[in-house]
């Protein structure tokens, strides 16, 4: 079956052996996807083809995702579809609305290497802010990205972080009030520009 076909049919269920008497009626549509795996380090951004070939006609496409947060397109807006190519590129043609192409994306992440482990000991029932200096193993300024595996737990103050040539700057993090004692861990990453990843701190949280 081709990407984006769909099929139907009806299945009779009956519950006698001579099948006189009709039970149920199932109607039953089956829709055709592309299967799309990616693998992935856990923290960073992570890029994939996705490759349909145009038909009969020429078409303005755009791409979507039924996970918005997790996924971006490049093009992001309408782009032409070139008919009889293959082109790399939920994808729908934007004036007839007609489904093109179509692709279920499996994700694997594989754990982060972790560079440098940060103990904070934190009070129970009370919002925490901490800072954690960084420096910048470069020589020349950079300007870093800052993601949390749990932004409920942990979560940098801002998303960016710049220091100059290796210089030293701080990046300031909000800590959730925990309801009892314990302790939680949370990996901070650190990303270039093009967010990928340049180190993973371990932040370890006991709480008392």
């Amino acid at each position: 079956m081709p990407s984006c076909s769909a099929g139907e049919f009806y299945l009779l269920l009956h519950d006698d052996r001579d099948r006189t008497r009709l039970y149920e009626i199932w109607h039953v549509m089956v829709h055709s996807r592309l299967r799309l795996d990616v693998h992935a380090t856990l923290g960073q951004a992570s890029a994939a083809n996705l490759v349909v070939r145009g038909d009969r006609y020429s078409r303005r496409v755009r791409c979507f995702s039924s996970a918005p947060g997790d996924c971006e397109f490049d093009p992001p807006t309408t782009f032409q579809l070139v008919s009889g190519a293959y082109n790399r590129v939920h994808m729908v043609d934007v004036d007839t609305q007609e489904l093109v192409g179509a692709w279920l994306a499996t994700a694997t992440a594989l754990p982060p290497v972790v560079t440098k482990t940060n103990e904070l000991d934190l009070p129970v029932g009370k919002e925490s802010h901490k800072r954690i200096a960084y420096a910048n193993p470069w020589s020349q300024a950079r300007a870093f990205r800052l993601r949390s595996s749990d932004e409920t737990v942990m979560a940098p103050r801002h998303g960016g972080l710049e220091a100059a040539a290796g210089g030293t700057g701080f990046i300031r993090l909000w800590l959730h009030a925990p309801d009892a004692a314990g302790s939680a861990e949370v990996f901070l990453f650190v990303n270039d520009e093009n967010d990928q990843n340049e180190e993973c701190l371990l932040i370890r949280m006991r709480y008392a």
